[in-house]
C-alpha cells in the first residue's frame, strides 16, 4: 500500500514539474507512512473527506497536466489544475456518502493489486466495496481505511506479524473507530442503541 502511495506521489510530482522537492528520508518517509497508518486505523471514518479531498486535487492535477501539455503554456495549465483541483476537493470532503463509496472502493482495489495484480480482480474487489459502503457507509468506510491502516502500519514496522495479529489491529481499529466516532455519526447511534445499550 505504502509502495503504491509514494507511485502515485511520485507520478504527481513529475508531471507537475516539482520532482526534488518533496524529498524525505528514509526515517522521515517510515514516521509519515507509520503516522499515517495510525490515523486511518483509529480515525479513518473521521478524516476520509480530508483524505479523499486531497486525492481529488492531486487526481485533477495530473489529469489536467497530461491532457493540457502540448495545448497551453505552463502558468495556465497550473492554473487550471489549482482551480479545478480545489472545486473538485471541496466538493468530495462535502460529498459524504459518494466519498466513502469511491474511496472504499479504491483501498479494496489497491488491496488487492497487492494481493492478486489482476484487473478483473482488482475491478471486482473495489466494486464489492462500493456496494459495501452504498448499504452500510460508516461500516464500509470504518472496515476500509481500518485494514489500509493496518496494512500501511505492517509495511512500516510490523513486517513480521502474523495475519491473526494483523486481523486482530483492523478489529481493534474498527472498535475504536465506533467507540470515538460512530455513535456520532449517521447511521452509528442507532447500532450503539441496538447492540450495545440495554433497554
Amino acid at each position: 500500500m505504502s509502495e503504491l502511495i509514494i507511485r502515485g506521489v511520485s507520478f504527481f510530482e513529475m508531471k507537475t514539474q516539482i520532482e526534488g522537492k518533496l524529498v524525505l528520508d528514509t526515517t522521515e518517509a517510515e514516521l509519515l507512512f507509520l503516522t499515517l497508518g495510525i490515523l486511518l486505523l483509529v480515525a479513518g471514518s473521521a478524516i476520509y473527506r480530508f483524505a479523499a479531498a486531497v486525492m481529488a486535487f492531486i487526481a485533477t492535477s495530473v489529469i489536467l497536466c497530461i491532457f493540457m501539455e502540448n495545448m497551453a503554456n505552463w502558468r495556465a495549465i497550473v492554473t487550471a489544475f489549482t482551480i479545478l483541483g480545489c472545486l473538485l476537493g471541496y466538493f468530495a470532503f462535502n460529498w459524504k456518502k459518494l466519498t466513502a463509496i469511491l474511496l472504499s472502493g479504491m483501498i479494496a482495489a489497491a488491496l488487492m493489486w497487492l494481493v492478486i495484480p489482476n484487473l478483473w480482480a482488482v475491478i471486482i474487489a473495489g466494486i464489492i466495496a462500493c456496494i459495501i459502503t452504498y448499504f452500510l457507509p460508516y461500516g464500509g468506510i470504518s472496515a476500509f481505511t481500518a485494514i489500509a491502516g493496518t496494512v500501511i502500519i505492517g509495511e512500516t514496522t510490523l513486517q513480521k506479524m502474523e495475519p491473526m495479529v494483523l486481523g486482530g489491529f483492523v478489529i481493534l481499529g474498527i472498535s475504536i473507530q465506533f467507540a470515538l466516532i460512530g455513535r456520532k455519526a449517521e447511521g452509528g447511534e442507532k447500532l450503539w442503541q441496538k447492540f450495545f445499550v440495554k433497554k
